[in-house]
């Protein structure tokens, strides 16, 4: 798995982080350029994390939340979004404690969302006050 990151110019210390997951077929730049997330982050003062499948994981860039060693806290995809995301925290001074996360498309991703963000705080009042569904291309 690859990731791309977006911070606004003038992110403060301990801000929040919003993880992206794009859907099938999609890549994260292109996921990020229409759906209009960093211009929030701008305006509401949040980092970004947009993870991406890779062609040689899956030829249809689906994240493979199917798989069972893919999907299970502390091994395969759940395990790098993990890391990529303690990463983030440290790198850039981010809250540990406020995320919240974002997928595009249908599958499996609600599924592992206990494995990934066991104990962790969603961080979406600042975005549910812009726009109820924020990842739609407008």
């Amino acid at each position: 798995m690859g990731a791309t990151f977006y911070l606004p110019d003038e992110l403060p210390k301990g801000a929040p982080l919003v993880v992206m997951l794009h859907g099938c077929t999609q890549t994260a730049a292109a996921y990020n350029r229409h759906s209009g997330w960093s211009r929030l982050s701008d305006e509401t003062g949040f980092a970004l994390l947009f993870h991406e499948q890779q062609r040689g994981n899956n030829p249809s860039l689906c994240f493979k939340w199917f798989q069972p060693d893919d999907a299970k806290r502390g091994s395969g995809e759940a395990l790098s979004i993990r890391q990529m995301i303690k990463t983030m925290v440290v790198t850039h001074g981010l809250d540990h404690g406020l995320f919240g996360w974002r997928r595009n498309g249908s599958g499996h991703a609600g599924d592992i969302s206990g494995s990934i963000w066991k104990a962790v705080r969603y961080c979406r009042p600042a975005l549910r006050q812009r726009n109820d569904n924020p990842g739609r291309v407008r």
